[in-house]
């Protein structure tokens, strides 16, 4: 197959043509790019506004199925988990019944048992019952929701710097405008598929089964206690520390709460913790020879872990993007020091005698991770015509 110009052009005027054409060609896809951004920012700002710190937040119910050894809900309010206070009590209801030959009743009052404030309620096999409530002062701050509210703001001022200059230079050249243009959508792509990947969570990572049998000698002659999963490991250094608890707030070297996100779902990890060092007391020896005491069965059992009690600040509001309303700014800067002082705090050697996990489908969440799929789609088809018109790789900065 051969291409024909009718009408014929003189071979000394093709060049001129030819570039005069591709001209054309990257200003009309340059133009239809920024239309594209323009509507990747608007897709966006919808994306912020599922993460907007706005009142009431959603509530979650954090509630372990088929059993209560955990019972209650938390509130997501932006980044942060706060503590959630139901709606207020309706009006006293007084039923007065006056008829004739009977005594005049007690006012009827209503429950008022419904309406305390949102707390989890935990009946754990291994330590007391106890209720734990998030101080209003010190609220919890995801770090994954952090992550992905700082990725958010990037894009959308990336994009508006990106239509700012289009729109004030109108008149600029198309060929300059689209090796940048090329650059700023490459970024921006990098950012949603970061905030997709920190709203799916850290993915569990197998051991090959070939490693284990290739390593069973050394292992004989040296055991070693194996290593958390990829995926569990962040407890050990970014659990809650308790000032962000009210008293009598759950001891960390007991007790470890964690937060996280898994598939869309804010995900509450409690382990029950026992020191290392403690020997383990004759009637329990005892009472696992004879069968009398059962064993917590998990994933973590009979391994040591280097768990560190004052967490490393993650759950404190280091970034002022992330702080939301006056109240934990006021406290942030006492946490986040104390988030600093915590990550050089000492490390206990323990064992996880029993562990919970918890997950909460949040509706934000889900729609958020829609939202920005759909985005990175978009996204990619636009790269792809203005790669297609440059005659550059897709990778190509």
């Amino acid at each position: 197959m051969s291409i024909a110009i009718w009408p014929p052009v003189p071979a000394a005027e093709l060049p001129a043509l030819v570039a005069e054409t591709r001209a054309r060609e990257l200003a009309w896809i340059v133009a239809e790019t920024l239309d594209a951004c323009r509507e990747l920012k608007h897709g966006l700002d919808d994306c912020y506004a599922l993460l907007a710190p706005v009142d009431p937040g959603s509530t979650l119910v954090m509630s372990t199925r088929h059993n209560e050894k955990v019972k209650g809900t938390l509130t997501r309010v932006g980044t942060r988990i706060v503590k959630g206070v139901r709606p207020p009590p309706p009006p006293l209801l007084l039923l007065l019944l006056l008829l004739d030959g009977f005594p005049s009743p007690r006012p009827f009052v209503a429950d008022r048992r419904s309406h305390l404030p949102q707390t989890l309620h935990l009946q754990l096999r291994t330590l007391p019952a106890q209720t734990i409530s998030v101080d209003p002062s010190s609220p919890i701050h995801i770090p994954a929701l952090d992550e992905l509210h700082t990725h958010l703001t990037q894009s959308i001022d990336l994009l508006s710097v990106c239509l700012s200059r289009a729109d004030s230079s109108p008149s600029s050249s198309s060929a300059l405008d689209a090796p940048s243009l090329h650059s700023t959508l490459a970024l921006l792509a990098d950012s949603l598929a970061a905030s997709s990947a920190l709203l799916k969570g850290p993915q569990q990572l197998a051991v090959p089964p070939s490693s284990t049998s290739s390593s069973s000698a050394a292992t004989a002659a040296q055991p070693a206690p194996p290593q958390p999963p990829p995926d569990t490991s962040a407890w050990l250094t970014s659990s809650c520390p308790a000032h962000h608890f009210l008293t009598p707030c759950p001891s960390p070297h007991h007790l470890s709460v964690h937060l996280g996100l898994q598939e869309s779902c804010v995900v509450l990890h409690l382990r029950a913790l026992e020191p290392a060092g403690v020997p383990v007391h004759f009637g329990t020896k005892l009472g696992l020879a004879i069968g009398t005491v059962r064993r917590l069965e998990h994933d973590e059992m009979d391994t040591v872990f280097p768990y560190r009690p004052a967490g490393d600040g993650s759950a404190e509001s280091k970034h002022p993007s992330a702080r939301h309303s006056p109240d934990p700014s006021a406290h942030g800067s006492g946490g986040s020091g104390g988030g600093g002082s915590g990550s050089d705090g000492p490390v206990e050697q323990v064992y996880v005698r029993e562990k919970v996990r918890i997950e909460s489908a949040d509706p934000s969440l889900i729609s958020l991770y829609s939202k920005l799929g759909y985005l990175s789609h978009m996204l990619g088809q636009t790269r792809r015509n203005l790669a297609a018109v440059m005659d550059v790789d897709l990778d190509e900065a």
